[in-house]
């Protein structure tokens, strides 16, 4: 009975062993495309985006990886629209709370988006223009 228990594992491994075969690595290279170059917030670049989403602490980025270092901010407080400049790739909880009081469902225009790339280099990315609106509950 042991014997027949014990052949019936050899021949389990055996099979196994004997149809096993040497795994290759494959690495995948995506294409990177224009698109990849934009900035964004959330994977937003122009129009309508959730205000928690506007908010993240991942701020501006693009899909590269390059660094942003500073970007120019515009929108509707009360009547008038406001220019501020940003050294940092997030904005503000001050603009933030401005942007829920007076400018949701208003267009935000981000210029100026400075970014540096992986040799340092310093680049103007493409202008966004968001809508933010109140997120459902």
């Amino acid at each position: 009975m042991k014997a027949q228990k014990l052949f019936k594992i050899l021949v389990v491994f055996m099979i196994q062993f004997s149809f096993s075969q040497d795994v290759e690595k494959i690495s995948l290279k995506k294409e990177i495309s224009e698109s990849d170059y934009y900035p964004n917030i959330e994977n937003y670049f122009q129009g309508k985006i959730p205000f928690s989403k506007l908010a993240s602490v991942n701020g501006i980025q693009t899909r590269v990886g390059w660094e942003i270092k500073s970007f120019d901010i515009n929108f509707i407080t009360g009547r008038d629209y406001e220019l501020f400049s940003i050294n940092s790739n997030r904005i503000p909880d001050t603009l933030l709370v401005k942007i829920h009081q007076y400018s949701l469902d208003q267009f935000i225009f981000f210029t100026n988006i400075e970014a540096r790339d992986t040799s340092n280099t310093r680049n103007i990315l493409s202008n966004m223009s968001l809508m933010p609106f109140k997120d459902e509950d």
